[in-house]
């Protein structure tokens, strides 16, 4: 009887423990797709600043 007591505890745990790996995810595809807007802006402001002066 003890081992359907300790499954039925271990049951949320887990289930917490994939809603925060799911959280942790997300939030690391967030800060990537940032990091790759900033990249993307800060390279296409430079081949604009480098378009203007070698015109």
């Amino acid at each position: 009887m003890e081992s359907s007591g300790s499954l039925s505890e271990s049951q949320p745990v887990r289930a917490e423990q994939r809603r925060n790996w799911v959280r942790w995810v997300r939030t690391a595809g967030v800060q990537a797709l940032k990091g790759a807007c900033t990249a993307l802006g800060a390279g296409a402001i430079s081949l604009l600043v480098w378009w203007i002066e070698n015109r």
